[in-house]
């Protein structure tokens, strides 16, 4: 989903009858605030902001008690203003520093329904704590987030998809031409497409790193920016995260480079130090899925509805953004300009976290993948689409040989497959034994929304 996208749905939120408090949710860096910000500021003749992390003083309104009378009245006077809600949406910046204003959510839908409440946050729901205690000292109440669970609307946030991507350089163009699925157009254009894709895999979509690169045009400014949100998230492991949990939530992050790297991507704890057991890493993987810095892509091995209540206990391990992917990886920004070898880098793992980025942003959960019991078919990914499950095999170049999409196709005869390659847009029909025709839909790397 596009930026334009979300704003399309935030104007929904807006003019829903039944609209509660809004939360962005989504990891650090993936937009949240701009987002919030330019909505408001071309909706709404005035707006209440807050930064929680930052506004100190203002967390007092909340800390009392939750009152709305009382909240509001004493907003308008903090701010000078009139909180009409007609004209106002009140912005609550980074929610997850005040826990009582994350609380407050509830008793605005329940008693001031009528006002406008957006608020973004990272690591929401999550148990954290800003002190260096052990966890099993605290009181539970200090360590959970007070979130207001039913009173409140979401929205998850990710990084910039490759069309977001190509408006930002100013090719909103072809952006569009790829929207519209014009498959005609966007072949003349293919060779342009292909360098724009190499340097996706190398920028990636976090919305500051983008801003730089379309600033400077230079892949080095561009990393130096990974590197500091890099750091930033470790910060946020040893800030945020229970403290029995940061070494092995260190080690998990440190390892999904090489562990994609493999040809059998599947994630190995033996991979991340000899004798580790999984029991050992439910609660550090938690807190990552939880805080939105990876995706774990699980496995089924019978592919029916609904996905979900049929994953196994195998899986791959993914980042959030390709960029930092191919920064952790330490990837020189010079295979770029070395023919197509970019894709094929890390045994095809930029190519996955590129296909598995752009299918979140586009259908919001994590997708599965398929395998037999013995691992040796596998599918990259299936997903749900409707009332059908459907195989999405990922070929990192040109070479669309796929024994394992075949042999998924034969055994569970689904109406649609989908191959991603560098090859043009085709749909080809499959006759089927003894029940309708198949198609198998080739959707260019480029093409991908």
């Amino acid at each position: 989903m596009d930026r334009l996208s979300y704003i399309e749905k935030l104007e929904k939120w807006r003019t829903s009858p039944r609209r509660k408090p809004l939360i962005l949710e989504g990891a650090r860096q993936v937009g949240k605030t701009w987002l919030m910000r330019e909505f408001a500021s071309s909706r709404y003749a005035n707006q209440v902001y807050i930064r929680f992390d930052k506004d100190r003083q203002l967390k007092r309104i909340f800390e009392r008690d939750f009152d709305m009378g009382r909240i509001v009245h004493e907003l308008e006077i903090a701010f000078r203003t009139r909180i009409d809600p007609a004209n106002t949406v009140l912005l609550f910046d980074e929610i997850q520093a005040c826990k009582d204003a994350l609380t407050s959510l509830k008793y605005f839908c329940e008693d001031r329904p009528d006002l406008h409440v957006i608020a973004a946050g990272s690591l929401l729901g999550l148990e954290y704590r800003d002190d260096k205690e052990d966890r099993a000292d605290a009181d539970d109440d200090a360590l959970t987030s007070g979130f207001p669970v039913g009173k409140v609307d979401m929205i998850d946030v990710h990084p910039l998809s490759f069309v977001e991507f190509l408006s930002a350089l100013g090719e909103s163009a072809l952006a569009d031409e790829i929207c519209r699925r014009n498959w005609e157009t966007v072949e003349m254009f293919r060779e342009r497409l292909v360098d724009l894709l190499k340097h996706y895999y190398v920028v990636g979509g976090m919305p500051e790193v983008v801003a730089t690169y379309a600033e400077t045009r230079n892949f080095i400014d561009a990393v130096e920016v990974q590197k500091s949100i890099l750091s930033g998230y470790r910060k946020d492991f040893a800030k945020h995260a229970p403290k029995n949990d940061v070494p092995r939530i260190k080690m998990f992050w440190d390892a999904i480079p090489s562990q994609l790297a493999k040809e059998n991507k599947k994630f190995m704890y033996s991979g991340i130090r000899s004798g580790e057991r999984a029991a050992s890493y439910r609660s550090p993987i938690s807190w990552l899925s939880g805080a939105g810095l990876i995706h774990l892509c699980r496995r089924v091995t019978v592919p029916r509805l609904p996905l979900k209540s049929y994953v196994d206990a195998p899986f791959k391990a993914y980042m959030l953004d390709v960029g930092l992917l191919s920064s952790m990886s330490g990837l020189d920004s010079r295979v770029v300009l070395d023919g197509s070898r970019v894709f094929a880098e890390f045994k095809g793992a930029l190519t996955e976290q590129y296909v598995l980025q752009q299918m979140l942003a586009e259908y919001g959960d994590d997708p599965c993948y398929w395998s037999t019991d013995d691992s040796r078919t596998e599918v990259d990914f299936v997903v749900q689409r409707g009332m059908d499950v459907a195989p999405v095999e990922v070929k990192s170049e040109e070479n669309i040989r796929a024994k394992s999409l075949k042999s998924y196709m034969e055994r569970f005869n689904p109406p649609v497959s989908y191959r991603l390659s560098m090859r043009p847009y085709k749909e080809q029909k499959i006759a089927s034994p003894g029940s309708s025709e198949r198609l198998l839909v080739n959707i260019p790397l480029y093409g991908i929304r």
